[in-house]
């Protein structure tokens, strides 16, 4: 599995994945998902699920959306206001980008622009909010640009 971004919140987390292949991404979500269950009932000593449900997952166009995507992913915590500037989360790929021992990321499909923390610091428009959040809870591609859908 490619690891392309990630925010571990208190109450949820985002991954933006890239699989090898189709059958990939359950696979590995359940042997992740699987493992955590079982470390977090074994150290707490309690039983019973912790997950609402399955995940949920929808595509991702590699191009302007992936990077709306990633950008959304890395505000995640500025949004809940546990923080003011995004790399100041210690648990997401954009503060681990500023780390030498992090999480390894993946090599994008399509290169982050210049002045990346920059623009994910920026507010976001309410547009790009809504088709990101949209797609989110629905678990499936959003339109998020006229007559395209991603």
């Amino acid at each position: 599995m490619r690891l392309l971004a990630y925010c571990l919140m208190p109450t949820h987390f985002r991954l933006v994945l890239w699989p090898y292949a189709d059958s990939d991404l359950s696979r590995w979500m359940q042997g992740l998902l699987t493992a955590h269950v079982r470390r977090y009932h074994r150290v707490r000593g309690t039983g019973g699920h912790i997950w609402r449900g399955r995940f949920k997952a929808f595509l991702i166009e590699d191009d302007e959306h992936l990077l709306t995507v990633l950008s959304y992913v890395a505000r995640n915590h500025v949004r809940a206001g546990l923080v003011a500037r995004a790399e100041s989360w210690r648990w997401s790929s954009l503060h681990a980008g500023l780390r030498e021992a992090s999480l390894p990321l993946h090599a994008r499909p399509v290169d982050r622009p210049r002045q990346w923390q920059q623009r994910v610091n920026q507010v976001e428009t309410e547009a790009d909010w809504r088709a990101c959040r949209k797609a989110s809870i629905a678990a499936r591609p959003s339109a998020s640009r006229p007559g395209r859908v991603t």
